[in-house]
């Protein structure tokens, strides 16, 4: 058999080994750029993800592990479809999740703006005697709960 492009793209394990390889140079790169932490750490969790998929490969050519191997990855292709349909439902709930979260972070900006105007009106106002400096002579209003 002839290798090509197409018959090297095949093997799985040829695309993780190269994706692999390459995420260790664009990590170096977001290092030496000084990129945020977090971004590192996230393309970083990524690559041990590949490393690890890339050791059940080599899993796969022992002979007590190679059966094993050869049966979950057979299972997980049979089970692509519903992975699939899992995603998009994931994906539904959290754009639904999205859009009840910038609402209700939208609301609750504009309760807390409304809550801080209020409590300067009633409480800081008054007790700084700021709107009515005349009124700084009388005596404290007096409340009776009688009524």
């Amino acid at each position: 058999m002839q290798l090509t492009l197409r018959t090297w793209g095949n093997y799985l394990g040829n695309i993780v080994d190269f994706i692999s390889f390459a995420l260790v140079f664009v990590l170096l790169g977001m290092v030496c750029a000084s990129y945020r932490y977090d971004v590192i750490l996230a393309v970083g969790a990524v690559e041990m993800l590949l490393l690890f998929i890339r050791l059940v490969f080599f899993a796969s050519m022992t002979d007590s592990m190679g059966g094993l191997v050869r049966m979950v990855v057979s299972i997980i292709k049979d089970m692509k479809h519903f992975f699939i349909m899992l995603g998009m439902l994931f994906g539904g709930f959290a754009i639904a999740f999205y859009v009840l979260l910038v609402r209700l972070c939208r609301i609750l900006v504009v309760l807390r703006a409304e809550l801080l105007v209020s409590i300067w009106h009633h409480v800081a106002q008054p007790a700084l005697n700021l709107h009515a400096p005349f009124l700084r002579d009388q005596p404290p209003l007096v409340i009776d709960a009688r009524h």
